[in-house]
């Protein structure tokens, strides 16, 4: 903490202003990644910066099967692989359960494993996924579980959303490390 007093000098009130070559290539590598990125972060209640990741993913697979007897609702389990694209780069594998309704509709809950890069980290997470499918569209909220996360992506936190239609599917993530 800088005290200011009448007789504070320029640099004390501005230390920021006295950076050097060296202080300036630091904060370059610091900041770089997370410029390439396109990330934001904000401030949270003053103890962790969450930083917002968003990009795209692909289904590369699917495969589902029924778990219970084939009545309405049908109860299904999906396996599925996706590829993540954007601040984070990677794969996920998905497991589903389904409760698919008579209008096309469907319930699901979900445990995804990603295994990917955020900016210079790389490792693992595990997350839950909650959401609905209709009208062709999904939706749902994810949250990363804590305990599950590995290599350089150990202790990450947050949740976030995602959204899908026949032509895109869409991440959001606010997480911490």
């Amino acid at each position: 903490m800088v005290i200011l007093s009448e007789r504070s000098s320029r640099k004390d009130r501005y230390p920021y202003r006295d950076l050097t070559a060296v202080n300036c290539l630091a904060w370059k590598a610091i900041l770089s990644p997370l410029t390439r990125l396109r990330m934001t972060t904000e401030a949270t209640n003053g103890t962790k910066a969450m930083t917002r990741v968003t990009g795209t993913f692909k289904v590369m697979g699917w495969e589902e099967r029924p778990y219970d007897a084939p009545d309405l609702p049908a109860l299904t389990h999906a396996s599925v692989s996706q590829e993540w694209l954007g601040d984070i780069e990677g794969e996920a594998s998905v497991t589903y359960l389904l409760a698919s309704r008579e209008d096309k509709a469907a319930s699901f809950i979900g445990l995804a494993r990603v295994v990917g890069r955020i900016g210079e980290r790389e490792g693992t997470f595990v997350m839950q996924d909650v959401g609905t499918f209709e009208n062709g569209s999904a939706k749902g909220r994810w949250t990363i579980l804590p305990g599950t996360s590995t290599g350089g992506l150990q202790g990450i936190s947050g949740e976030g959303s995602f959204d899908t239609n026949d032509e895109h599917a869409t991440y959001t993530l606010e997480v911490s490390f």
